[in-house]
């Protein structure tokens, strides 16, 4: 039978489907990628791939296909692994272009394969400002993680030729989302396996070095229950920078559980528990109408750059003040709960 994983979105709102799929005799020895184009109210477009489908495989053995995303020209990366042998499997990765055929300009023929480990499976995948794709997953229990360039090269300035392999001590991980941060940092979630089950973030700079900034020594193991084991299967940034990763949470061996949801602050002193810093300003009233003002508890006439946050992560005002201009007009918001954020400081507060 055929699996699908989450769709994704074009620009023109047609949806896209990737998964795997039997190629004939419904044996899961020929597994093949799959990718199917809807239109917006959920029929086959059949002006894509053969009717609306493209199938494709990377050899004769089995490939699986576990992530996509959908670059801005509409072009559709997918990756997963392919068996290149009976004791090997690889990355697998493929570019489609916006009709449903392979994309030849991507490795000469749509498709690459990637050698990290003997057992590797790539199971996430996003693309950067700058046009790279970054696919993340396992590698034999190590974090694999490699960049490609546009016209499917790996890229020689990440890592080692393009590869990164992280082997984190007493445990075996794997990566099932990454993102990307403005600066060009790169944030992994995942899980990690060290006699239970438990969520992994792990942060990289832009050359595919740890970032030591970040949690210990580049990374963090969030155990929400020492009685469970703890699996994420994706990863978001919001606005301000904070990340939310989700999962679950399984108990008794599996044979229950619950949904997970963690969130973390995206800065070096990123960790389980909250941290103080001294603050640097007040806000009153709270609750409050059509202002807010802000007594700054230093010395002399300085500006700041602040923004309204609301519960989302979302940007809904933003702009300077200083000592001597210190009131924030907010009566144009909607009622609710807000964050004000000034150099760093974070001030919940009220609108009425």
């Amino acid at each position: 039978m055929p699996f699908v994983k989450p769709p994704n979105f074009q620009s023109d709102g047609k949806i896209v489907i990737s998964g795997y799929c039997p190629e004939s005799n419904f044996s899961s020895a020929d597994n093949q990628f799959s990718v199917i184009r809807l239109n917006s109210n959920g029929t086959l477009d059949t002006t894509y791939g053969s009717n609306g489908i493209l199938r494709f495989g990377f050899g004769s053995d089995n490939c699986v296909a576990n992530a996509m995303t959908i670059q801005p020209d509409n072009k559709v990366v997918i990756v997963g692994y392919s068996k290149t042998s009976s004791t090997e499997e690889d990355f697998a990765i493929a570019r489609v272009n916006i009709d449903g055929t392979l994309d030849t300009d991507f490795s000469n023929d749509g498709k690459l394969i990637v050698s990290l480990e003997t057992y590797d499976r790539a199971q996430a995948v996003t693309i950067q400002n700058d046009g790279k794709i970054l696919v993340g997953g396992d590698a034999n229990g190590k974090i694999g993680l490699v960049r490609i360039t546009e016209f499917g090269n790996l890229d020689s300035t990440f890592g080692t030729g393009g590869k990164v392999l992280t082997d984190l001590p007493s445990g075996s991980e794997e990566l099932v989302s990454i993102k990307t941060l403005s600066n060009g940092k790169i944030v992994g979630g995942g899980t990690r396996f060290n006699s239970q089950y438990n969520l992994l973030l792990i942060r990289y700079n832009t050359d595919g070095t740890l970032d030591t900034t970040f949690g210990n020594s580049g990374n963090t193991t969030i155990d929400l229950d020492n009685t469970s084991e703890d699996l994420a299967k994706n990863l978001e940034i919001q606005n301000d920078g904070k990340i939310i990763v989700g999962g679950g949470n399984f108990l008794g061996g599996g044979n229950s559980g619950n949904f997970a949801i963690a969130r973390y602050l995206g800065d070096s002193f990123l960790g389980i528990n909250d941290f103080v810093v001294k603050k640097q300003f007040l806000l009153s009233p709270n609750p409050a109408k059509n202002y807010i003002q802000i007594n700054f508890l230093n010395e002399g006439n300085v500006n700041y750059d602040y923004a309204v946050l609301d519960i989302n992560g979302r940007i809904v005002d933003n702009g300077s003040i200083s000592t001597n201009i210190n009131q924030i007009n907010i009566g144009h918001l909607t009622n609710g709960l807000y964050v004000l954020k000034i150099n760093n400081e974070n001030i919940k507060f009220i609108k009425e």
